[in-house]
């Protein structure tokens, strides 16, 4: 017996000689031949191909009791298939299976089969069950045999001798020749049916290839580049009889495919069993693609780049091949595989409603070649499609209501998105020229009534109409005009009164208070003349979009050569934006040097991103000037921004304004690092002229959330123009001026922050006086700060004439790096700053000096040689229940309960430094002149005179009168000087 190449090793099982003998006499005598035993054995170690001459295996190891046999007769006349089991027991094993044999009860070898080489281990060599053996081959006929057979694995099938062979009784016989001249059964599993939709499908069913039986479960294949072919590819998987088991494979591919040994050493067979015609396109949910002699599965409902002729070589273009597969997964709903490579292309953008989910690996590169700077134009953008613009009729949206009321809803669908533009919307008008608007969804329409899913608790502006008229005319989309003063006049629609466009419609899309220029989303007409007169109608706009749904994953890197240079007013590189979408997620994927954006939500609602990377977007230009966000959310309703890691960008994250506010976002556990990168127009310099931050910058957002996230080696850890955020748990360290830098803020929660610079840190807080809004409080409070140079809260264009309110500086520890004799306190050593409504207490001070340390007992807030604030006619709280109160002469100051109704309050005065002073005074509602005995059982009292409920109109000079009124407790001051008074007040039930 000789070695036979690997190529030409065939499998399969046959009749012996004393087999057909036997087979022919039984037919004609009508007995049947009776199978007793299976023999196994290993050929010596080498290959064995089945003889007809055969009447003992080459080296039989042991034989096995027959369990079944059954003959398979399709009834057209094709030739029988018989099958034979028996069973191995677990104990049984320690050799390698090469060859079987089937005899019967005469002890003659009636047929004889090879097959892979499979070693069989022991009970103790982990082999607990017992193993099936079987034996199919090609009869003459049926009669001559009896019993059945059970298919669930299969380990040698394959006829030399040239017969037609079976694959079941309800399915097609088909045979074929490969190139090797060996013969090829298969059934309707391997037929290519032509699908509706262009889609190829291989039919389920059974078959055989070079002797090898498999169960096929049917799949579709895509073939997007025609002509081609489809081949299966055929091996047995497993290293122990055990183990073993068919796999087949389906390639499309366009090259010839041969037979080749995988990586562990396991033999694939490739067979063709269809050719495509051109123009052929058909769809997959199961396929296997050949890529440098490997092979990677696909799994249901995915399609591969590579289908559409993407190339991952770092060379090839493959902005069509992207644009096309993206386009085709939306259209027919499947998953985008991109496989490792590096895929070159210049910019892709999608306006398409529905899903698109793409998955990559950790080596999938997408690099961008865009060389034209545009902030507008990204170089991957996923967007919903426009529906419609709308005008909202009747005010409807409200803290109680979420539903408004158009013009009309034609075209309008639940699930899509509004994008509600007015700049009143959302009742935050400290922010006077942005727009205000939100984004979104619709949950249902009835008549011209559309209730949204979600809303926020907003308002709608009062309909409004009034009369413009152009003063000089610029184009025919642009002219100045009179009678519209404020910037809040854009994106409301004008209709012509006068002139050549009486009744043409256009939208306002900006307009300049300061030039009085208008600039209209198209042109008009004819371009508008001086004198021509429009009517604005100041109606809330709504954009109605239907949302894409994008899910990106797998490790994909988005990238692009580093601008490297910059000057002001340039555009720069924009590198992934998710627009108009809705329950987005992107996850696990890197990018990286867009100078513009890394990332952008813009429109999107209820979408995430987390486990992302975003590094070195940034723009430096003269000096403060440039931009770089390394996560930007632009007009977007809850989205979330979770575990991503934000390094080299001038800005962490941000929020900026288009039409509308982002709104109810949430920014948690997040790293984001500065400093380090230094080349010409871009760089983040932690100290110097180019500022970085770790958050903020643009502002227009409401009610955000950021926590748990750790800042290291920004300027600033974060630049605030928020309304309301909370800002909760963050850590700021590294090289670092101030962790906040709040301006055009209204209100907010700054609570259990840590700030740890490595360098002595400016201010905790830096605070812009004049633009700062306090309708709602801004707490500052529970925070731990180290190596403070300035002040706790530094102070930005204060003047005499500004009023800090509502600010809450409470339970914080400071250490400063300086000495108490430096006149360190809440606001350093900044004089003029008025106060109104403030709380300052609980802080506690930690100096240089460890025998300056100071818990705040005082009525400043800290500990400090002097105060370095004022209080004008007002108060603050400096402890609970406690206030620090300034009253000019003749004025009255009304201080508010916080403490709830009583039946009495107790109260305690000391002015500063004037000999005022009133200890335990009990004060009782009073009002009118009643003429009851209130207040009663006062004490110790100087120069304070508590009223009664006849004396309210009537004062007492020289005293300072308090009484007790509603809600309130009223302090007049009848001296002729103004004072300063420590009030205490202590509510009695």
């Amino acid at each position: 017996m000789t070695d036979v190449p690997l190529p030409d090793q065939r499998y399969g099982g046959l009749l012996t000689f004393i087999g057909e003998d036997k087979e022919a006499n039984y037919k004609v005598l009508g007995k049947q031949i009776e199978f007793t035993h299976v023999a196994v054995g290993d050929g010596n170690g080498r290959y064995v191909e089945p003889d007809q001459s055969m009447t003992k295996l080459v080296n039989e190891i042991d034989r096995y009791k027959i369990d079944s046999i059954e003959v398979y007769d399709k009834g057209d006349g094709s030739a029988p298939i018989l099958k034979l089991e028996a069973f191995i027991p677990p104990d049984d094993g320690g050799f390698t299976v090469r060859e079987l044999g089937a005899y019967d009860v005469d002890g003659q070898l009636i047929a004889v089969a090879n097959c892979a080489p499979n070693y069989k281990p022991t009970g103790d060599q982990n082999s607990p069950k017992k193993l099936p053996i079987r034996l199919n081959f090609a009869v003459t006929s049926r009669e001559a045999w009896q019993v059945t057979i059970n298919d669930d694995l299969v380990m040698a099938s394959r006829d030399y001798v040239n017969k037609a062979s079976y694959i079941s009784k309800d399915v097609t016989r088909e045979v074929a020749s490969d190139t090797f001249g060996r013969q090829l059964f298969y059934g309707d599993a391997c037929k290519v049916v032509k699908g509706s939709g262009g889609y190829y499908d291989l039919l389920p069913g059974e078959g055989y290839v070079v002797g090898i039986r498999f169960d096929y479960p049917g799949k579709s294949v895509l073939v997007s580049d025609a002509p081609t072919s489809i081949w299966l590819d055929v091996s047995q998987q497993g290293n122990a009889i055990s183990d073993i088991h068919t796999s087949v494979n389906v390639v499309v591919s366009d090259q010839e495919q041969v037979d080749y040994v995988d990586d562990a050493g396991v033999q694939h067979y490739l067979e063709k069993i269809s050719s495509i015609l051109p123009n052929s396109v058909v769809s997959d949910d199961r396929m296997v693609l050949r890529t440098n002699g490997l092979f990677s599965e696909r799994v249901l409902g995915e399609i591969d780049v590579r289908d559409f002729g993407a190339i991952g070589n770092g060379v090839t273009d493959n902005t069509a091949a992207l644009q096309a597969c993206f386009e085709f997964a939306i259209r027919n709903k499947y998953t985008v595989r991109i496989p490792r490579g590096v895929y070159e292309f210049t910019r892709v953008s999608l306006n398409m409603s529905g899903e698109l989910t793409i998955k990559g690996d950790s080596n999938t590169i997408l690099h961008s070649t865009l060389s034209e700077p545009d902030s507008n134009k990204a170089a991957i953008r996923f967007s919903g499609s426009p529906i419609k613009d709308y005008s909202v009729v009747k005010n409807g949206v409200n803290r109680h209501d979420a539903s408004v009321t158009m013009e009309d809803t034609a075209g309008i669908q639940p699930g899509d998105l509004a994008i509600f533009s007015s700049n009143q919307l959302i009742d935050t008008d400290h922010r006077g020229f942005w727009k205000m608007g939100f984004v979104g969804r619709v949950s249902s329409i009835s008549g011209n009534k559309v209730t949204l899913e979600d809303a926020p608790p907003v308002w709608l502006p009062s309909e409004e109409s009034f009369n413009i008229t152009v003063t000089e005319k610029i184009s025919a989309s642009q002219f100045k005009v009179s009678g519209l003063t404020d910037r809040r006049g854009s994106m409301y629609p004008i209709t012509g009164i006068s002139g050549n466009n009486s009744e043409e419609v256009r939208n306002i899309t900006d307009y300049d208070p300061l030039t009085n220029i208008v600039t209209c989303e198209s042109t008009w007409l004819s371009p508008p003349e001086v004198g021509d007169v429009f009517r604005l109608d100041k109606l809330t706009q709504v954009r109605i979009s239907r949302p894409l749904t994008v899910s990106l994953s797998g490790g994909v890197t988005l990238t692009r050569d580093k601008h490297l240079t910059a000057n002001a007013g340039d555009g720069g590189f924009l590198g992934l934006q998710l627009q108009e979408n809705a329950d987005s997620t992107v996850e696990d994927w890197s990018i990286e040097n867009f100078s513009e954006t890394n990332f952008k939500y813009m429109y999107s609602y209820k979408s995430v991103i987390r486990n992302c990377k975003s590094k070195g977007a940034n723009r430096i230009y003269s000096g403060y000037d440039g931009t770089g966000y390394g996560l930007l959310d632009v007009s977007s309703y809850r989205c979330q921004y979770l575990n991503n890691d934000i390094s080299f960008c001038r800005c962490g994250f941000t929020t900026a304004g288009a039409v509308a506010l982002s709104v109810y976002s949430v920014v948690r556990d997040n790293r984001i690092t500065g400093g380090g990168v230094s080349y010409t127009g871009e760089g983040i310099h932690p100290h110097g002229n180019q500022v970085s931050y770790g958050f903020g910058g643009h502002g227009n957002a409401y009610h955000l959330i950021y926590s748990n996230n750790y800042v290291n080696d920004c300027h600033t850890g974060g630049s605030y123009r928020d309304y309301m955020p909370s800002v909760l748990k963050n850590e700021y360290t590294g090289s670092m001026e101030y962790p906040f830098y709040l301006h055009q803020i209204r209100g907010g929660i700054f609570k259990g922050n840590i700030f740890k610079p490595i360098t002595k840190g400016e201010h905790f807080v830096e605070l812009r006086g004049g633009i700062y809004n306090a309708e709602e409080p801004l707490i500052i409070s529970e925070n731990v700060a180290y190596e403070l140079e300035g002040a706790f809260v530094g102070l930005v264009t204060v003047t005499d004439e500004t009023v800090l309110e509502n600010l809450h500086v409470t339970r914080n520890t400071v250490h400063f790096n300086k000495a108490k004799s430096q006149k360190v306190g809440i606001f350093g050593t900044t004089t003029g700053v008025r106060l109104s409504k403030c709380r300052l207490s609980g802080n506690i001070v930690h100096y240089t000096s460890a025998a300056d340390d100071t818990v705040n007992t005082g009525w400043y807030g800290f500990a400090t040689p002097n105060r370095t604030f004022k209080v004008v006619n007002d108060y603050i709280i400096t402890g609970e229940n406690q206030y620090f109160v300034n009253i000019s002469s003749n004025n009255t100051i009304e201080i508010p309960f916080n403490n709830g109704t009583a039946t009495c309050s107790i109260v305690d005065i000391v002015g500063e430094n004037n000999g005022i002073i009133a200890t335990s005074v009990v004060l009782y509602e009073v009002s009118g002149n009643s003429g009851d005995q209130s207040p009663l059982g006062f004490a110790n009292t100087n120069r304070v005179y508590p009223l009664k409920s006849n004396e309210l109109s009537k004062p007492k000079d020289g005293f300072v009168n308090i009484y007790q009124q509603g809600p309130n407790l009223i302090i007049i001051n009848k001296h002729s000087s103004d004072l300063n008074l420590f009030v205490s007040i202590k509510r009695v039930v």
